[in-house]
């Protein structure tokens, strides 16, 4: 068994394994892998166990995910080059950070364009193909079971920012990510959020869990601010040279 924080976790794993045996039978997912619905339901049992059966049912039914785990899908071009999506490597701990541009992550052209199905199919191939493999890879190697997430948004315009479908589009990536990913975002690093990014983090913030809300930090405009914490908390050759690090050479996923 993994270290897990405290006796009680390590308690109530133990019962949740007896609970959730039914909904696997012989194959027994691993400790790291239930201790995160305790953790989303702060422990409660029965409501760990519904919201990983929901998560269960979600996987079986989902058409988008038998495309993607089969191997069915390549996002189109003009999914793809909207999206600029990379690792630029680990925190100090192991976990893996994954950088994004908001501003070239142009969601209202790719609804527009018709394409709004495969934004989700995306999301889903970014963390089950990209990033819990890579989360996974450093559970083994240094008993790491979550990533980071850096967004800067300086380029995000008014004018994608009040964009309906696409507002409709982040509720709905956030609801998803909270109950099909629990547990996985160990942070997250907004910066750059000028007045638009704050009033997008207003109208969602009602959507978002005060567990997950704990997990993000979010900064303003003033580079010296957002820079002295990201140099604080992550090795200098993990952050672009343009963002104050000295890394130049990352892991792009969608570019």
């Amino acid at each position: 068994m993994e270290n897990f924080k405290n006796e009680k976790e390590t308690k109530a794993l133990a019962e949740f394994r007896v609970a959730t045996a039914e909904l696997y039978g012989d194959s027994t997912p691993g400790d790291h892998f239930l201790i995160r619905w305790l953790r989303a339901r702060n422990l409660d049992i029965e409501k760990a166990k519904l919201m990983l059966q929901k998560y269960l049912e979600w996987r079986a039914e989902n058409p988008d995910l038998k495309l993607i785990t089969g191997g069915n899908w390549i996002a189109p071009k003009f999914v793809s080059d909207r999206i600029k999506i990379k690792i630029t490597g680990h925190d100090y701990q192991g976990r893996p950070i994954i950088w994004s541009d908001a501003g070239r992550f142009l969601l209202n052209e790719i609804i527009d364009g018709g394409f709004k199905d495969d934004i989700f199919r995306l999301g889903y191939q970014l963390m089950d193909q990209f990033i819990l493999p890579e989360v996974e890879r450093m559970r083994v190697e240094k008993n790491i079971s979550q990533f980071i997430f850096i967004l800067d948004t300086s380029a995000m315009t008014l004018r994608r920012a009040l964009h309906f479908q696409s507002a409709q589009t982040r509720v709905k990536f956030v609801r998803e990510f909270e109950a099909y990913y629990p547990e996985v975002l160990h942070s997250s690093y907004i910066i750059n959020a000028h007045w638009v990014i704050m009033n997008i983090f207003s109208i969602l913030r009602p959507f978002i869990s005060s567990n997950t809300q704990s997990k993000i930090n979010l900064f303003g405009t003033n580079e010296e601010e957002w820079k002295a914490a990201l140099l604080e908390k992550f090795p200098s050759d993990a952050i672009p040279e343009d963002y104050g690090g000295t890394g130049s050479s990352f892991a792009a996923i969608y570019q």
